[in-house]
């Protein structure tokens, strides 16, 4: 008879606790309708990516009322980073290798990434390159130049490199490049009258 009430405690309890946790998930894990993107084009350093899952299988991004999101395991190996699960937390954590590389050159102006801007004839524009991820330290030059020197010049206003003017001449449309250890950003420069 102890037995029997012993089985029956137990299957209440392992019932309670399955309860308690389908209960728990149901507060904070909401079901949604999202498109599951297969024609969205990744790329990294200027080549195309295929991402997959930590067995291989390729997965894809999701686009969900306007923003898309991408797997953040395909995303942090494409980036090397160190990406771990936490069952107990529920977490991910993502961290950087003890020697990262410069994954991301970006230019900023005003303290803003762009990567398209307008000007006029004779303005100076003062821009600035920012490594990702931050905290990088750079130990390569940074090259500033302009595809086209009569639409605009590019000048490096510090010997590191990391800020540069740029001088618009005449009219037209020119792409500004900053490389620096086989990494590049770019930013198309229209010049008006």
């Amino acid at each position: 008879m102890k037995r029997k009430i012993a089985k029956i405690f137990a299957a209440v309890l392992v019932m309670a606790l399955c309860l308690g946790i389908g209960a728990y998930a149901s507060t904070n894990s909401e079901i949604i309708q999202a498109l599951l993107n297969k024609d969205l084009t990744i790329t990294y350093r200027g080549q195309e990516q295929t991402m997959a899952d930590a067995a291989g299988n390729q997965v894809f991004p999701i686009s969900y009322e306007g923003s898309t999101y991408l797997p953040v395991r395909a995303i942090s190996d494409m980036l090397d980073l160190i990406i771990e699960w936490d069952e107990e937390e529920n977490a991910v954590h993502i961290n950087v290798s003890d020697e990262p590389d410069i994954f991301l050159l970006v230019i900023t102006y005003d303290g803003r990434i762009v990567v398209d801007i307008t000007t006029g004839v004779g303005e100076m524009i003062p821009l600035r390159v920012r490594l990702e991820p931050a905290g990088t330290e750079l130990n390569e030059e940074i090259i500033w130049t302009s595809s086209d020197v009569n639409v605009f010049t590019v000048t490096a206003d510090n010997t590191e490199g990391s800020s540069a003017t740029v001088n618009a001449i005449r009219p037209g449309t020119a792409t500004l490049t900053v490389s620096s250890g086989g990494v590049e950003a770019e930013c198309i420069i229209r010049v008006a009258r």
